[in-house]
């Protein structure tokens, strides 16, 4: 795998990470591999000053599944990250009758 990191010139967090599979890599054996030119990526995002969490996650998979090969695409993105004790409150106060 080949990857490439970016970080933050003030505060130091990375903000995204991005790998590329450049040779095939073998998952259970022979029954199924990674092939080249699978590519993930990670991107981060601030919370609050000091805290950063995932924002978004980006995959697209080349596979061979004993004799099959297969390709799938798949973005995850998260948002609204609140403190769990105010998540909390906010949880506990609308189950109150």
């Amino acid at each position: 795998m080949q990857g490439r990191m970016w970080v933050d010139n003030q505060d130091f967090h990375w903000l995204k990470a991005e790998a590329e599979v450049l040779k095939p890599v073998s998952i259970l054996g022979i029954a199924v591999r990674v092939l080249p030119g699978t590519h993930m990526e990670l991107q981060m995002a601030p919370v609050s000053s000091s805290v950063w969490l995932v924002s978004r996650f980006t995959v697209a998979v080349k596979a061979s599944l004993l004799w099959m090969s297969t390709e799938q695409a798949s973005v995850t993105t998260w948002s609204g990250y609140r403190p769990a004790a105010a998540a909390l409150a906010d949880e506990l106060a609308g189950q109150r009758p």
